[in-house]
């Protein structure tokens, strides 16, 4: 709904309130409150954030966060590290990071908390384009860029979106490097 929480879902009026103070605390998080038992789900529900991460939480564990301090504070101290957790990502990443169009955080009903960005998927074909365009005329350039313009504004961004999750940073980095290597040509000198 408005409020960013699934369809269906009922919160008790203390969940409700500690959902508005966590936006208050976090600003430049986008929160959404839903129950999702696949990637994909997870993926729709935490999608359309315009802000610098999105957070979806769980409804299960919004309610005990909202009932228990201690549970609330564990939690927060994730939140409070997700700049840390960006920062770590850019810097592992460097200039791979404008590959990346979003980072989520996701927080299940049992507090697993789980980290994930969307790719863009078509950074690779873009390289190979600009290596190929070195090669034309100024004027066939902008034709195609024209003609490419068009086309992408056709497009469905979703279709040009790739989710990468992952259980925590580490892991997370290490399959964002992966995928941008895998058609990188490994050579050996004897």
């Amino acid at each position: 709904d408005a409020n960013g929480v699934q369809e269906g879902i009922e919160l008790s009026d203390a969940a409700l309130d500690l959902l508005k103070e966590l936006r208050e605390k976090y600003g430049n998080m986008e929160f959404a409150v839903a129950e999702w038992s696949t990637d994909e789900e997870q993926e729709y529900y935490a999608s359309g954030c315009q802000k610098d991460y999105s957070v979806l939480i769980n409804p299960e564990l919004l309610e005990k966060m909202a009932a228990d301090e201690s549970v609330r504070a564990e939690y927060e101290a994730v939140l409070d590290q997700a700049g840390e957790k960006s920062a770590e990502l850019k810097e592992a990443l460097g200039e791979d990071v404008d590959k990346i169009k979003s980072f989520t955080i996701s927080i299940d009903a049992n507090g697993k908390v789980s980290y994930a960005v969307q790719l863009i998927k078509d950074f690779e074909e873009r390289n190979a384009k600009r290596a190929k365009d070195s090669e034309k005329t100024a004027e066939e350039i902008r034709e195609e860029k024209l003609e490419e313009r068009r086309a992408k504004r056709r497009e469905d961004e979703k279709e040009r979106l790739e989710r990468i999750t992952a259980d925590s940073m580490d892991e997370l980095i290490e399959k964002i490097k992966n995928k941008f290597n895998k058609n990188a040509v490994v050579l050996t000198y004897y």
